[in-house]
């Protein structure tokens, strides 16, 4: 998708400025230690410091922008398409479903309701992954 080659672009040109900031703050801290600045070193070593903070800042804010972008694409969530498809799941998996019902009760006592109950948990997780980016997506329009 465009959008997201385009989120990742600029992710990387603020990470690169996160990076050049970091250097420039510990270069100028450096630079003050070594003796090569004269006066004001206290104003030197404060804007080294603001720049090494911003820096890190912006760098991890942008690592976070590309881990959440990352993982929405592995997802494949925030696409229309893929958000009807939940909902048609979730009405779908919200009736009963006598077959299924039938099968849980007729599991082996070995390793089958390990799987049963393994099955469960995903199907818990997958739910609280759709409430979360249901959340997101209300954030988002706020």
């Amino acid at each position: 998708m465009d959008m997201s080659r385009g989120s990742k672009f600029k992710d990387g040109i603020r990470i690169a400025a996160a990076a050049y900031l970091i250097y420039l703050g510990v270069k100028v801290i450096g630079d003050v230690m070594k003796g090569v600045t004269e006066g004001r070193q206290i104003l030197f070593v404060i804007f080294g410091i603001v720049f090494i903070a911003v820096g890190i800042w912006i760098g991890l804010w942008s690592v976070k922008s590309l881990l959440k972008e990352a993982e929405k694409s592995d997802d494949g969530s925030g696409t229309e398409e893929n958000d009807r498809n939940i909902e048609n799941s979730e009405s779908v998996t919200a009736k009963e479903d006598p077959e299924r019902i039938e099968a849980d009760a007729a599991a082996p006592e070995h390793g089958e309701s390990e799987q049963a109950e393994q099955k469960d948990a995903e199907s818990e997780q997958a739910e609280q992954k759709d409430a979360e980016s249901e959340q997101a997506d209300k954030n988002r329009t706020e």
